[in-house]
């Protein structure tokens, strides 16, 4: 059986920001990224794009976004369709070997055929722990390191950790979750993708905050972790112990299986009227930013700020991957305290805005984010593996 350790990681440089793509804004920019992740779907819908990335990325990922099987709304697309999964069934493929195999070499020959760089196993939502999607995403990972022994694919293999936000609620619960996904498996992993529905970085509150930081705090202990689908909250994750973050540009920063439940609905882009302001780790109406006077250095602005689609979209994307390289070269023990200085930065700047301007903007996520990082200052990482369960144990 293939082992991977956190020695072998497959990222060279790292924390990184992964963006999520979906369309061809940053295409054709003449750059090369470390690394770019597409859902499946989106593989599908918009090939000659997927083609372009996977030609210009160091490491390809797709998500093979497994978990819409179990939801008609999303099941039924036609460019989801494309994937050739088989139709499920929860009952079936929790109690059917056979017919989870078939996922299994699906999902894991989709992904090898469409050029991934790495494989990520198959997987489903599950709300707690207590939910029987979790218990079965265990077995499904048992049996996609099989799969892989048994092939001898050679490409690093990831375990998709998909959660909601009541799986945040105790400490007990996290512990639970992070052993049952590294007791048995992280010597077999290249490292874990996370992603929890219906949490944002800048409206949830802090119990919510602090519950998915410990998550990837556990995790990141013994191998490797992404975050899926997050916004600039994402930052201080990676200074918490993540490799790195992944979203959309100006979009997707957030995940929700409400979206799966129900009849889509068409969502209104800000792409249009807002411009990402990194300084504040937040958005701003294009009047506002007018307003204040607001001035960029990256590339799409050259001093300015960003206008239309396109250039908004370059601009996100530049700040996002300057703050990374900037947190990259701190030293990991100084990485809380530098974001804390930058997150106190962004809180006087927002001060000045208001006072100066009556801008509408306020710090209190800014504040929030404060006490995840106050709070994970204590969380000291061992020195070796004997204390590190030693630490395991003490939490449990």
């Amino acid at each position: 059986m293939i082992n991977c350790n956190m020695a072998k990681s497959i990222f060279p440089e790292t924390p990184l920001f992964i963006p999520r793509a979906m369309d061809a804004q940053i295409l054709g920019l003449g750059l090369r990224f470390p690394a770019i992740i597409m859902g499946a779907t989106m593989v599908e819908l918009r090939a000659k794009i997927a083609d372009g990335f996977k030609m210009i990325s160091d490491i390809f990922i797709i998500d093979p976004e497994t978990h819409k099987l179990l939801y008609k709304q999303a099941s039924q697309k036609k460019a989801f369709k494309k994937i050739s999964y088989p139709d499920v069934e929860f009952e079936k493929i929790y109690s059917n070997l056979k017919f989870r195999s078939s996922v299994i070499d699906r999902c894991i020959q989709y992904q090898i055929k469409k050029g991934a760089s790495i494989l990520i196993a198959p997987y489903f939502f599950s709300d707690d722990v207590e939910d029987n999607k979790f218990s079965l995403n265990i077995t499904l990972l048992a049996e996609t390191i099989k799969y892989i022994q048994d092939k001898k694919i050679d490409l690093q293999l990831f375990a998709m950790v998909y959660v909601g936000t009541q799986a945040l609620a105790r400490t007990a619960t996290i512990n639970f979750i992070a052993d049952r996904y590294t007791n048995e498996f992280s010597n077999y992993l290249g490292g874990y993708f996370v992603a929890v529905s219906d949490i944002d970085g800048r409206k949830s509150s802090s119990n919510d905050l602090l519950g998915f930081a410990y998550l990837i705090y556990r995790l990141s202990l013994r191998n490797h972790v992404i975050v899926n689908s997050v916004g600039d909250f994402g930052g201080v994750l990676s200074a918490i112990g993540a490799i790195g973050f992944s979203s959309s540009l100006m979009t997707g920063e957030s995940i929700s299986v409400k979206l799966l439940q129900a009849a889509p609905k068409k969502m209104k882009s800000r792409v249009k009227e807002w411009t990402y302001v990194p300084e504040i780790f937040n958005y701003a109406n294009d009047a506002e930013v007018k307003k204040i006077g607001y001035k960029c250095p990256c590339p799409a602005c050259k001093n300015s700020f960003p206008v239309g689609a396109t250039a908004k979209k370059q601009h996100f994307f530049f700040r996002r991957m300057s703050s990374m390289e900037e947190l990259r070269l701190i030293d990991p023990s100084k990485r809380l305290d530098y974001m804390a200085g930058r997150i106190s930065d962004a809180k006087k700047l927002v001060v000045g805005y208001v006072k100066r301007f009556k801008s509408p903007f306020k710090t209190d996520y800014l504040d929030r984010w404060e006490e995840v990082l106050r709070v994970a200052a204590k969380w000291a990482p061992p020195e070796d593996e004997d204390e590190l369960s030693a630490i395991i144990a003490e939490l449990e």
